[in-house]
């Protein structure tokens, strides 16, 4: 057994014995590790040290200027915090922004398509409609197209008040023509109009030269029996036909040579275009077509009318205001709303006639009333009567040669 005294030395050794290989142990491990070194100094440090490193703010261990271990992970500080989720509000803002604008423009275009498909579907039921409406009209304008004893009335009274409007190729303008009158005559076509015209004119000439020949044949009648020939006379009293009166004062021959010719007369055939004229009707018609036709040809045309007109014979009991300035405007009111249409006429501001009436009546004139029409009527025709028997003097073929 030992000593107590040689244990007492021998303690220390031992315990140096233990700590200096100790202490070498960690010298090498620090010359092999530095990381471990200094993970060993961290552990040597105090308990308080530490505590107080930790508590320090994130970004003071950013910003100092000592080392920074590469193991440590710090947490952002509050602004960068701030600006990170300012950044992902941004670009969610904008991602939502694109998203919806992308929606918008989808739910546009399907709107568009769908707008442009019922307006394309509209247009198509409009134009449906259209040609349905467009199909019934003409279905009544064809019903309208035949002329029935009313639309011959009609035409024949309309071309006798208003005449013939013509082009400037010369061709007839039924287009003015229904612009001017009334009832089914509107609903005519120009094809229609035009061949009714042509039948209208065929009927009264027809009309007027039957007539012509049973004159011819009174008077050589006439003339056999005032000559004394009894016997050549009750010869040709044999010979010539009978005549018999129709309704509309035409006459029609029963028997003889003539008897086809005249015989039209009154034949269903002729009167299949519903005209029925009188030799006085188709005479009528014949002379206002002609008078329309000189005044809007050549009287109105001319560009010396005015001095043409002059020293027309004043009718009877034609008004005190009438003055020439009021023929020509007469001439010009028979244009424009032919025959039978006197009160327009008078009304009309630019004619000036309800102007001067106005005046005589202020003046305390007698006859300040606006003439019949038929004593305008005669006024148009002595007018024309009066041009046409002075426009030919050499003072006004000269002038209007040089214009």
């Amino acid at each position: 057994k030992e000593s107590p005294q040689k244990m007492e030395t021998d303690v220390p050794k031992r315990v140096e014995d233990l700590v200096v290989p100790s202490e070498m142990s960690k010298h090498e491990a620090g010359a092999a590790d530095p990381g471990q070194n200094e993970v060993v100094k961290e552990e040597e440090r105090p308990a308080c040290e530490v505590a107080k490193e930790e508590e320090r703010p994130a970004r003071e261990v950013a910003d100092s200027d000592g080392p920074v271990n590469q193991n440590l992970f710090l947490f952002p500080s509050s602004d960068t915090i701030n600006r990170r989720l300012k950044s992902l509000a941004l670009a969610c803002a904008r991602d939502y922004e694109k998203d919806k604008k992308v929606v918008q423009e989808k739910r546009l275009s399907v709107a568009k398509e769908l707008k442009q498909e019922s307006k394309k579907n509209a247009q198509v039921e409009r134009q449906m409609k259209d040609e349905e409406r467009e199909k019934v009209r003409e279905e009544k304008l064809e019903k309208l197209q035949p002329f029935t004893q009313k639309d011959a009335r009609d035409f024949e009274r309309a071309l006798i008040n208003l005449g013939i409007q013509y082009t400037a190729s010369g061709a007839r303008d039924w287009f003015w023509f229904t612009k001017h009158v009334s009832g089914s005559l509107t609903q005519k076509y120009a094809n229609t109009l035009e061949e009714a015209f042509e039948q209208l004119m065929a009927e009264a000439n027809r009309v007027i030269e039957a007539r012509d020949r049973h004159e011819d044949s009174d008077t050589e009648a006439k003339d056999s029996i005032r000559e004394g020939a009894t016997g050549e006379a009750r010869g040709m009293e044999q010979n010539t036909p009978m005549k018999r009166k129709l309704e509309d004062g035409s006459a029609v021959e029963k028997e003889g040579e003539h008897k086809d010719d005249n015989a039209a007369v009154g034949s269903d055939e002729e009167h299949a275009n519903g005209f029925h004229l009188t030799p006085e009707r188709a005479e009528r018609l014949l002379e206002r077509l002609e008078f329309f036709r000189f005044l809007r040809q050549d009287v109105l045309k001319h560009p010396m009318l005015p001095q043409v007109l002059r020293g027309t014979k004043r009718l009877n009991g034609f008004p005190a205001w009438w003055k020439s300035v009021h023929d020509r405007n007469l001439l010009h009111a028979i244009n424009i709303y032919g025959f039978n249409q006197w009160e327009l006429m008078k009304k009309d501001q630019e004619l000036g006639f309800a102007n001067s009436i106005r005046l005589a009546k202020r003046q305390g004139s007698k006859n300040a009333e606006f003439p019949r029409g038929s004593v305008l009527a005669r006024r148009a025709d002595m007018l024309l009567a009066h041009f046409r028997m002075r426009v030919n003097d050499p003072q006004f073929t000269s002038t209007a040669n040089d214009e």
